[in-house]
């Protein structure tokens, strides 16, 4: 698969990140947790944790310096409602501020990092702390509007913004905290009047796990070439300890999104490590009988996401059946065997007698944010598409007799979709068709 055809596959696909579960009814298992799969699971999770921490990258470093100073200007007919425009009133360095002052970094392009910088203070005496807000932006509204009031459902300690005191100048100040940024906007809240500050050597440390960059795409579409230029680089900002749904928010591991960006990432800086440190994580962490969890959570320690997304453990099978296939390593895919076979055990007690999956209303159904949507045809397409390559992956491994019985589950399904008449045949095509390789 090369690069084109990722970004044709993957376009149309939705990535998750945290909501809560449309069901408030508790999820409880669905199985008693018989079954050799099951107890494997139990027995290796200890070992599957201290292995995905051994995969633990080293994450590389890359010192950068801001590209200039700009200010944004409101135009209602661009897409971001702001016209970035080049501040040409002279260097950083040459300006000295003090209350009231600030100024708007252009980092040239988007990174996940640190910043840092050195402040002097100038004038009779530097006699108190300065105080300076900083708001990291991906996006023009970012710092271009303020972010107070906030009014926001999601936790206040999401936005990009921080404000410190620096009490003794000169300094370097570095902000110990990781942020997703492009541009930056410093504010001088607060100096007292015998001093100004000047700003030196403002970097950022730009951090990734992905390694060297893949060449660039040149397809005679300029398009087509940015699309994907931007692509590497939202994949490389997202690979950092773990697959990231997201380096700003919420900065955590999610089944659905791995295995996206690890198809992503075959076709651009390889990470096959990456993913296997990850499909391990996901085995160490699943639910007492076995289901695993959309989420996990890496740090201070990994532990237990505590939500469940059908589709999610589903495709668990695809992305390690994915891996194999792109790296090769059969004997990961040997020693995961028995996690994707306890998927398959549990997804299959909700497929009824005649090939249908019947909602157990105890799990959530993600596929789309719309909560109008109706599920089955997606589902049924999932869980085929999951279990086909399941079978595939029984294949690479030497293990079809442990799904002697899923080829004919998959017919029935198959069969199912196309004669029942809660079923569209169009929706489950179209669900069929976004899952595929």
């Amino acid at each position: 698969m090369n690069r084109r055809q990722v970004l044709q596959a993957v376009a149309s696909v939705p990535l998750a990140t945290v909501v809560a579960p449309q069901s408030a009814q508790a999820m409880k298992p669905e199985s008693t947790g018989s079954g050799a799969p099951f107890e494997v699971m139990r027995a290796r999770r200890g070992a599957w944790l201290s292995q995905a921490q051994a995969l633990t990258p080293t994450l590389s470093q890359t010192e950068q310096a801001p590209v200039g100073l700009v200010h944004f200007t409101a135009d209602p007919s661009l897409v971001l409602r702001y016209r970035l425009e080049r501040d040409s009133s002279g260097s950083l360095e040459e300006r000295l501020l003090k209350k009231g002052d600030s100024f708007t970094l252009d980092f040239g392009g988007h990174r996940t990092g640190h910043f840092s910088f050195d402040l002097i203070g100038e004038g009779r005496g530097v006699d108190a702390p300065v105080r300076l807000r900083l708001t990291f932006g991906e996006v023009p509204t970012d710092v271009a509007e303020p972010l107070y009031p906030y009014t926001g459902q999601l936790a206040i300690g999401w936005l990009p913004d921080e404000v410190i005191n620096v009490d003794y100048l000169p300094q370097l100040v570095h902000m110990p905290r990781r942020y997703a940024f492009l541009f930056v906007k410093v504010e001088v809240i607060d100096t007292s009047s015998t001093f100004a500050v000047r700003f030196r050597n403002v970097r950022a440390t730009a951090l990734t796990s992905s390694g060297v960059a893949p060449t660039a795409l040149r397809t005679g579409d300029d398009l087509l070439d940015r699309i994907d230029a931007v692509g590497v680089a939202t994949l490389r900002d997202c690979m950092q300890t773990v697959f990231e749904d997201g380096p700003r928010r919420d900065q955590r591991l999610w089944l659905g999104d791995l295995r996206l960006q690890a198809l992503a990432a075959y076709a651009t800086f390889g990470g096959h490590d990456l993913v296997k440190r990850c499909l391990y994580l996901f085995a160490a962490f699943p639910r007492d009988d076995g289901l695993l969890g959309a989420c996990v959570y890496e740090k201070p320690t990994p532990r237990y996401g505590g939500i469940h997304i059908l589709d999610y453990a589903a495709l668990f099978n695809a992305a390690l059946c994915d891996y194999v296939e792109a790296s090769h390593d059969t004997s990961t895919g040997v020693d995961l065997w028995p996690v994707a076979l306890r998927q398959v055990e549990l997804l299959r007690q909700w497929i009824d007698s005649e090939g249908l999956f019947v909602d157990p209303k105890t799990l959530w159904l993600f596929i789309d944010w719309n909560e109008q949507l109706d599920r089955t045809a997606s589902i049924q397409g999932v869980l085929i598409y999951a279990f086909d390559r399941t079978l595939r992956l029984s294949r690479l491994l030497g293990r079809e007799p442990d799904v002697s019985g899923l080829a004919e589950l998959v017919s029935r399904m198959r069969a199912a979709a196309n004669l029942h008449p809660c079923l569209d045949v169009r929706a489950l095509s179209q669900a069929c068709r976004l899952y595929a390789e």
